[in-house]
């Protein structure tokens, strides 16, 4: 039996392990979005693309070099490569050849366009930086949202037990004459909109839950880490902090770094575009050969005894005779056809626009254009930066002072409540004044812990502005 026991206790320890689940605290939830969400994997392949545009634009300056060949048949009426005659024969044949092009000069486009696309990669890998900052915060902001609503659902269930508790004291205290008998109804009634509230809560945490494994793209919600915390009574910050905070972060914050490079890669464009109006130079080198099945070579010859006239002497117009020759072929290898065939040539070639349906002046002018929006969304993007640096420091230092207000207030309606439940209990207050003084506690203690997490939530985008490490205290 006690064998019996022992492998029963060990199976149930495995399967606790199995079934147990990790605790996930912050930076282990940060950390695995910024892996893992999808918003930034976009952004990240968005960088890389940029980046192999960026590759590919620095090789663009080597020469090109490409080969072609063909092989077929060509039937009916031909020329015979050994005699330059018109045959009716089906001829066997082909070409080869290597040419190679180098761009000497064209208005330095390559030179822009190559600047232009690692503007393009730099503006991409920051603004996948800002993605990745963003989901940070996202993910901190939901972090502490499913902090805040479990210490609501903690606080209904700890509401529903004293209501439990009072109605047995109610009960007591209605048979002993102190309270009338509606004091139980009244009470039963509590317990149940306690019951609403609890149900609330809870379905309130799990949204909360879910909202953090959608943002990590997990298959299931996560148990997460509920630290200890205190947050400071005052705001730390000066007057000057907004200003302080935004003149560091202008110079590194990426989505201004973003737009900043955008902007540079918009007047590369502009300058690329105005390439196309100069000449261009390159210089061609081709090596070229071909073969034919119906190249042949004479091998030598022999008359056939027929005398043949060619033709008059001039002066005396006597006739001139020739005896007729045949001659002997023998066809050409097709080694020996590559090699004797076997040409080149090079040159330098010089384009010079002159009208193009006006597309280099449309060009240029759309680009000019797409450069001034880029900069005024540089402009604008540092005005944003300002505004909502600004904000944040507005808003937490008014999260604190609401903060510090609800406390107070939390701990007066909490000193009513305790000298309204011994009035209560000796029978002098009835028991509507009784839950309305437990029901304005329950409310100031709802919106202290609202203002706590959001005085907290403020203070971290304090911190994400000035490039600190997203943690709890």
């Amino acid at each position: 039996m006690k064998v019996y026991r022992y492998i029963l206790l060990l199976l149930f320890c495995v399967q606790n392990l199995v079934n147990a689940q990790p605790i996930w605290n912050l930076e282990r939830c940060i950390l695995y979005a910024q892996e893992n969400n999808l918003q930034v994997k976009i952004a990240q392949l968005n960088a890389e693309l940029n980046d192999a545009t960026y590759t590919q634009s620095k090789f663009s300056f080597l020469p090109s070099v490409n080969a072609n060949g063909n092989y077929g048949t060509n039937r009916g009426r031909n020329i015979d490569p050994t005699t330059n005659t018109f045959i009716e024969q089906d001829i066997v044949g082909g070409s080869g050849a290597i040419g190679s092009s180098l761009d000497l000069f064209g208005g330095f486009r390559k030179i822009n366009q190559m600047r232009q696309s690692y503007y393009s990669y730099m503006s991409s890998k920051y603004a996948a930086d800002q993605t990745l900052n963003d989901v940070s915060l996202n993910v901190a902001n939901a972090y502490l949202q499913i902090i805040f609503a479990r210490e609501q659902q903690l606080r209904a269930e700890q509401a529903l037990t004293l209501s439990k508790e009072q109605l047995d004291r109610t009960r007591k205290l209605v048979e002993v004459g102190l309270q009338p008998e509606v004091a139980n109804y009244t009470m039963e009634a509590q317990i149940a909109q306690d019951e609403v509230n609890l149900i609330t809560a809870t379905n309130q945490y799990n949204v909360t839950l879910l909202n953090l494994q959608l943002l990590l793209n997990l298959d299931k919600p996560v148990l997460i880490e509920v630290p200890a915390f205190e947050l400071p009574d005052r705001f730390g910050y000066g007057d000057r902090a907004a200003d302080s905070i935004y003149n560091k972060a202008v110079v590194d914050f990426p989505g201004v770094m973003s737009s900043y490079y955008n902007m540079q890669s918009s007047f590369k464009g502009l300058q690329t575009a105005r390439g196309a109006r100069y000449p261009s130079l390159n210089l061609n080198y081709n090596v070229f050969t071909n073969y034919s099945d119906a190249a042949r070579t004479i091998t030598g010859f022999d008359t056939t005894g027929n005398i043949l006239p060619v033709g008059y002497v001039m002066m005396t117009n006597e006739l001139v005779v020739a005896p007729e020759l045949r001659y002997n072929f023998q066809s050409i290898p097709f080694s020996e056809q590559l090699n004797s065939n076997l040409g080149q040539n090079i040159g330098i070639g010089l384009s010079i626009p002159i009208f193009n349906g006006w597309s280099a002046n449309s060009n240029v002018k759309r680009s000019r254009l797409q450069w001034t929006i880029a900069k005024y969304n540089y402009d604008q993007s540092r005005l944003n930066l300002k505004r909502d640096i600004s904000t944040a420091v507005t808003d937490a230092q008014n999260a604190s002072k609401r903060y510090n207000a609800q406390k107070k207030l939390t701990e007066s309606l909490q000193t009513t409540l305790d000298y309204t439940t011994k009035r209560y209990e000796a029978g002098l207050l009835n028991v509507y004044d009784f839950n309305t003084a437990r029901k304005n506690l329950f409310d100031a203690q709802s919106q202290t812990l609202q203002a706590k997490y959001d005085y907290l939530f403020k203070l971290k985008i304090l911190d994400f502005y000035q490039g600190k490490k997203i943690t709890l205290p």
